[in-house]
């Protein structure tokens, strides 16, 4: 059905006809009785994929859940190998129970996968991804390829092949089997969880996107509805007609407030599910901003009700330029979490390169040690201790990883495998160090360099890529007009700033003034500008209470000196002119008055800050202060060193001057 671009909602009759080949007596037809298939609205679709995207999470733990109760079973079959010559009865019928249970887990990955692919395509049949969130999908399906991995499935095969065979030829082999199998078991949980975290976080931008570009179509459709309010107010249509269409405004808005409610749950949704990744994204409701639209919405139905169209499409107005402006916020907000989470991961990313790299030296310059000492020598204990710090060092760095890659769709599925590889060389080097097995522990740290330098290499092009993408996006945001480093939630813009886009949108309303724009495209304009200038004045205001709260009193141009507050009170009756279309020399005028007094407050504040002088004074020396709990330990410490001293036990003379040497070193 893709080739006839139904829209959702759209229903479609069809029925099948076919032909014979009589040549004869002509060709004769017989077709199906007519069936309809109908596209579910969005509104069904969004909760059909809602289900569907919940069913994914679930399936997803599920197998997390069942590959860490299969790896208990292989490591406790591996245990009773350990202390028996031969599998019993029992023991073999819960190996069979374990290749059937992997056989059950791989069809539910494969069901989890084409679920997901399905859920890919409707959504965006529904709404399409941009370009990035693409590219994500696309990793994360990768991701889920790999869950089902052809080496595995081999191993598993191989354990098949060892039950059937005579007891008393598989045990050794057998038990190293069961080894692996559990290492892979391991490797499969960190690959689920990963992916649950990705697919979690796929479907928050998803939804963030959707939500933004909701909320900008529906304050567009508002603004329309406020032109079409004010027409009707305009017409010279009488009785049952204009009646008519008032009903039909009415019946619109209510409309629109219908679809702004589907905005405010989705906002609901967002929050709950960046609350499951940990409150990551920031997610932020807007409920103050809400609560204006609702009241400007419910404002001009109650308007439209009583015929006062000219009021009722001031509000629709209003309602429009909020919801723009609830958009801009959102869309600020994702592009600075998006800035500084990148960046978060990069610098993440090189730090764990920089110990990654580290430990793969030190592991080169401790085999070389090993292959010069011989087993009997008693630097070989030292050595050995020295493997046990690497395992330890290479243990956070995997911690480190794993909660990286959960974030980053750059690492692939490749690292999970390489770590769990490196860990079991080094892990099979310590044991062979144990049984002072030289050459094969020298071996097993080989092994473990080359995963550590072939993650070295993957993750040094994921860094690359990274700030490949990092770098794109810094110059698309120049490219848009926007600065390179975005403002903090809740920052205003700065009063230099606020100044020359004043001026822009000055010399933008002179513009459109001498233009002769009319209709349609006049009232875009002016309802466009009379946003900006809203905009404007809200970061006026911001800024004032910031100043307010860091300076503790007002200082020249603010609200109690007649600076700021007049100034907001000029840009209020702006933007009334330009939403009531009052386009005369007068706003001009007042535009001009407007930008001088902001270029004076500017000044003031720019002063006001090279004003505060500071008084330096010396530094002056102080005993330090140490907490009461420090004094009491530092107590008890000297009565029991007073302990010892007193009451010695029976030593030899050589151990008695070694404590008296300690004691005195002690002091």
């Amino acid at each position: 059905m893709s080739g006839l671009n139904m829209k959702p909602g759209d229903r479609l009759e069809y029925f099948v006809q076919v032909w014979d080949n009589d040549g004869v007596n002509g060709p004769k037809s017989a077709r199906t009785r007519s069936a309809e298939f109908r596209l579910p609205a969005r509104k069904e679709l969004r909760e059909q994929l809602n289900a569907q995207s919940q069913s994914v999470q679930n399936q997803m733990s599920k197998s997390a859940e069942q590959s860490k109760k299969l790896e208990r079973e292989l490591a406790k079959t591996e245990d009773k190998l350990k202390t028996k010559r031969e599998l019993n009865f029992q023991d073999r019928k819960q190996l069979q129970d374990m290749l059937e249970q992997k056989q059950q887990m791989d069809q539910q990955l494969a069901d989890m996968k084409k679920m997901f692919e399905e859920m890919n395509q409707r959504q965006d049949q529904l709404d399409p991804k941009s370009q990035e969130l693409a590219e994500k999908a696309k990793e994360l399906e990768k991701l889920m390829e790999t869950l089902l991995d052809p080496e595995t499935k081999k191993l598993y095969e191989e354990l098949q092949k060892l039950l059937e065979q005579q007891q008393d030829q598989t045990q050794p082999e057998m038990q190293k089997l069961l080894q692996q199998l559990e290492n892979k078991e391991n490797t499969l949980q960190k690959e689920l969880e990963r992916a649950l975290e990705m697919f979690k976080q796929l479907q928050f931008e998803q939804k963030q996107e959707n939500a933004i570009n909701k909320l900008e179509e529906l304050a567009k459709e508002q603004q329309q509805l406020a032109e079409q309010t004010q027409q009707n107010d305009k017409s010279q249509q009488k009785g049952p007609q204009q009646q008519q269409k008032q009903q039909e405004l009415q019946k619109q808005q209510a409309e629109k407030q219908q679809e702004f409610n589907e905005v405010k749950q989705d906002l609901q949704d967002l929050k709950k599910l960046d609350e499951q990744l940990d409150g990551e994204n920031g997610a932020d409701e807007m409920k103050d901003e809400q609560q204006q639209v609702d009241e400007e919405m419910q404002e001009s139905q109650e308007q439209l009700g009583k015929n006062q169209n000219q009021k009722a499409s001031q509000s629709q107005q209003q309602a429009g330029q909020k919801m723009q402006k609830m958009a801009q916020q959102m869309r600020e907000q994702q592009e600075e979490e998006e800035g500084d989470k990148q960046q978060e991961n990069i610098d993440s990313l090189r730090d764990i390169l920089e110990n990654l790299l580290k430990i793969s030296f030190d592991q080169e310059g401790l085999m070389k040690e090993f292959r010069q000492v011989d087993q009997t020598d008693p630097r070989f204990v030292q050595l050995g201790q020295t493997q046990r710090k690497l395992k330890d060092d290479a243990a956070i760095v995997q911690d480190s990883l794993y909660a990286l890659a959960k974030k980053v769709f750059q690492i692939q599925s490749f690292v999970t495998r390489e770590v769990g590889e490196m860990n079991n060389q080094m892990d099979e080097s310590l044991n062979q160090i144990r049984q002072r097995n030289v050459g094969r522990a020298t071996s097993s740290q080989q092994l473990a360099m080359t995963s550590m330098n072939n993650l070295a290499l993957m993750l040094n092009d994921a860094l690359q890529q990274m700030q490949e993408q990092q770098r794109q996006s810094q110059q698309n945001q120049q490219g848009d007009g926007k600065p390179g480093k975005k403002k903090k939630k809740g920052q205003a813009a700065g009063e230099g700033q606020m100044g020359r886009m004043q001026q822009q949108l000055n010399q933008q309303i002179q513009q459109l003034q001498q233009s002769g724009k009319q209709g349609r495209e006049l009232s875009e304009e002016l309802a466009k500008l009379a946003g900006q200038q809203q905009m404007l004045r809200e970061a006026l205001k911001e800024l004032d209470k910031m100043q307010q709260q860091s300076g503790g009193q007002k200082g020249k141009g603010q609200e109690g000196q007649g600076g700021t507050g007049d100034l907001k009170k000029l840009m209020e009756q702006t933007e009334t002119d330009l939403v009531n279309k009052r386009l005369t020399e007068e706003t001009v005028m007042r535009q001009r008055q407007i930008l001088t007094r902001l270029l004076e407050a500017e000044k003031s504040a720019r002063e006001r800050d090279l004003d505060d002088k500071r008084e330096a004074q010396t530094a002056q020396a102080k005993p330090p202060v140490f907490p009461p709990a420090f004094d009491q330990y530092k107590r008890q410490k000297e009565r029991q060193t007073e302990l010892l001293r007193t009451v010695p036990p029976a030593l030899t003379p050589y151990y008695q001057r070694e404590v008296s040497e300690y004691f005195q070193k002690m002091k």
